[in-house]
């Protein structure tokens, strides 16, 4: 294996200063650029890689984040993960990557394993646990900076990147109520989480705002297609009421929805409106094509990985616990366009 001893001699530098070239280091006495290209020449030359191990037993740092998800197969979370990785790349850290499947065992199991491997950081995506859970606390005894994405944080030491899902909801349901509906439908989960209770908010809001208080419907399940399927097989089974408008808690479910409508022969928009919410990259590609509330999935990943790193490597204390609320926009398409 080349050393950096090696590197240093092939450039003709101390090994001090090879070292703060190699990893980017702050030095007292400033490095010309001609040293420093000298330095990365010969790195290139030799295939010389920094020990990451060796160097984080100097620094007590290993330049590794953990990031957790909930569903890798949940197309919602491409995006955040894209803007989690080009923040990471630019400022040299890399990532131990784990999916739980939405199993909060898994969950705890794998967050154990990744504090046990000091890591710098964590970020945590779409979680399925509480904030008061035992490995929750765990971590945040350990000192290890946590920003979680997709939720809002109620803990004072973990911060969080999430949208305005109260107003997501909102502009939803006034949409389909500009356009005539009446009986419509909210989808949200079965299981309580912060986020579904907020789009509900925003629901019931628009509901009351324009005099439908009384007409509010709300169904639970799941956030996958199947749920949305099973979800709306028992609106047409068990009710002799037909809603006009269906608005679910994501796209995911608003898929499934969009396949048990047309199994029944109906239409969409024609004879049941569909909006979602999220904006995955298949909403455009849905037949027809869906309605959503969009939320900037890149930029909540962008966000989620800033905020981390200045924690990482700025030491910036008040960035620990700050919850950043992104705007959500709505997003007309087929399934929900006017039809008068």
């Amino acid at each position: 294996m080349v050393t950096l001893k090696e590197v240093a001699r092939k450039a003709n530098v101390s090994v001090a200063t090879a070292s703060r070239v190699i990893n980017n280091r702050p030095s007292k006495i400033p490095i010309s650029e001609e040293t420093k290209k000298k330095v990365l020449k010969a790195a290139e030359k030799l295939n010389y890689y920094p020990n990451i191990f060796a160097r984080s037993l100097r620094t007590s740092k290993t330049g590794i984040v953990g990031v957790v998800v909930s569903d890798i197969t949940d197309p919602y979370f491409g995006g955040i993960i894209d803007g989690i990785e080009k923040v990471l790349n630019e400022n040299d850290y890399y990532f131990l990557f784990s999916s739980v499947q939405n199993n909060p065992r898994k969950e705890e199991l794998y967050l154990t394993k990744l504090r046990k491997s000091h890591v710098d950081g964590l970020l945590i995506l779409g979680s399925t646990l509480g904030f008061t859970d035992n490995e929750v606390r765990q971590l945040v005894r350990s000192g290890i900076p946590i920003v979680v994405i997709g939720r809002r944080s109620p803990h004072p030491n973990i911060s969080s990147v999430t949208v305005n899902n109260f107003a997501g909801g909102f502009l939803a349901t006034e949409h389909l109520i500009k356009l005539g509906h009446r009986d419509i439908i909210h989808i949200t989960t079965t299981e309580p989480r912060v986020d579904g209770n907020e789009r509900m908010g925003g629901y019931r809001k628009a509901m009351e705002k324009y005099g439908l208080k009384d007409k509010c419907w709300i169904e639970k399940g799941d956030i996958t297609a199947e749920s949305g399927y099973k979800v709306m097989d028992n609106i047409f089974k068990k009710r002799s009421k037909r809603p006009t408008a269906i608005f679910t808690f994501n796209d995911m479910s608003a898929m499934g929805v969009m396949r048990r409508i047309k199994d029944q022969g109906l239409r969409i928009p024609e004879d049941i409106a569909v909006v979602g919410f999220d904006d995955i990259p298949l909403a455009i590609h849905f037949d027809p094509s869906l309605s959503t509330v969009k939320q900037p999935q890149e930029k909540m990943g962008r966000k989620g990985a800033d905020l981390l790193m200045r924690i990482l490597r700025k030491g910036d204390k008040s960035s620990v616990g700050e919850n950043v609320v992104l705007e959500t926009e709505l997003i007309i398409r087929r399934s929900s366009e006017s039809i008068r």
